[in-house]
């Protein structure tokens, strides 16, 4: 099990920071995407497989990892060196979720915004299974602990017509409108289990993340609402509905809708305006917090003893010991 570092690794900015599967490296992704030492602080090796990589995730052995920019392309790097082992054939996919890598290793996992799912084979980037969701948008993928399950968040617009006239033309303006997202549930491996498409209790207009708890009992699903801005709303998932259990308002005002949960499942780490927030489940109250300007990722380490957070500015791995009390 990995020491606890004594001081905060900074890590500069990051707009996505990872921990591999032991908790002793940390991948961070800016201009470049640079592998770090956690415990002595120190750079292992730096990459630019391409421009403006946005996304990344390590695989289940720690010996590679998958990085998504934000064209869509993809590729496979070597760790610790960050030398290329894949680059995926991703020409006509576009710009969609963060990449996901299934239980085995073997495989992996992701979506674009026009509805498409895609399981690649990890060795080559050859598609293996490409399937099509009815929907406006694919919008958001998730994946509990093992990448057993996996959650798909599906963007339904209609278009409705404005009663103001178009300026040049006098016909009416038309706008999309929401008619209610849904969340689609699928077990690995997709080719043996059919998705799941259920409604929440009340409609949601605009559903900006849904994550999958560590056990895939619950989905943690950040809401947009007109009254009350960004709600987090915790859902009990069932065969066919998602059982809400409670809500909290966050003070949401960051880079985008983003949240973590332990390892236990009893924590969500939450980025706030400015913060980054412990929540209790249970309770739904925050315990903690710490200040960082511009954060836009967080995730435990799997022995819930650090945190690492991404920012625009300055992403940091910490003890999770030292989050604060919450401001």
């Amino acid at each position: 099990m990995p020491s606890t570092p004594v001081k905060p690794l900074q890590a500069g900015k990051s707009y996505e920071l990872r921990l591999s599967p032991d908790g002793t490296q940390a991948l961070a992704l800016g201009r470049n995407v640079v592998l770090w030492d956690v415990a002595t602080r120190k750079r292992l090796a730096s990459a630019h497989p391409f421009g403006h990589p946005s996304s990344a995730a390590f695989a289940p052995d720690g010996q590679r990892v998958v990085v998504k920019n934000t064209s869509g392309e993809i590729v496979v790097l070597a760790v610790p060196d960050l030398s290329t082992l894949c680059v995926a054939d991703c020409r006509g996919w576009g710009e969609g979720s963060a990449p996901f890598w299934s239980p085995c290793g073997r495989f992996l996992v992701d979506g674009n915004w026009g509805g498409d799912v895609a399981v690649r084979d990890a060795s080559t980037g050859a598609v293996v299974l490409r399937e099509h969701y009815d929907c406006s948008m694919l919008h958001d993928i998730s994946a509990n602990a093992d990448a057993s399950l996996f959650s798909f968040v599906l963007f339904h617009r209609g278009e409705d017509e404005d009663e103001d006239e178009d300026e040049e033309g006098g016909e009416p303006k038309s706008r999309s409108t929401s008619v209610g997202d849904t969340i689609a549930t699928r077990r690995w491996p997709f080719d043996q289990h059919a998705a799941r498409v259920f409604q929440p209790p009340r409609a949601w207009s605009h559903t900006e993340g849904a994550f999958l708890s560590p056990d895939g009992t619950r989905l943690a699903v950040m809401v947009w609402q007109p009254k009350h801005k960004t709600v987090l709303e915790i859902h009990e998932l069932r065969d066919d509905a998602a059982g809400q259990v409670r809500s909290l308002r966050l003070d949401f005002g960051a880079t985008g809708p983003t949240l973590a949960w332990s390892p236990d499942g009893g924590t969500i780490a939450c980025i706030e305006l400015q913060r980054v927030t412990l929540i209790d489940v249970a309770t739904l109250k925050r315990r903690a917090s710490h200040p960082l300007p511009y954060a836009s990722h967080v995730e435990f380490s799997r022995d819930a003893r650090l945190l690492a957070i991404g920012s625009w500015s300055k992403g940091v791995v910490l003890a999770l010991e030292d989050v604060g009390a919450p401001t």
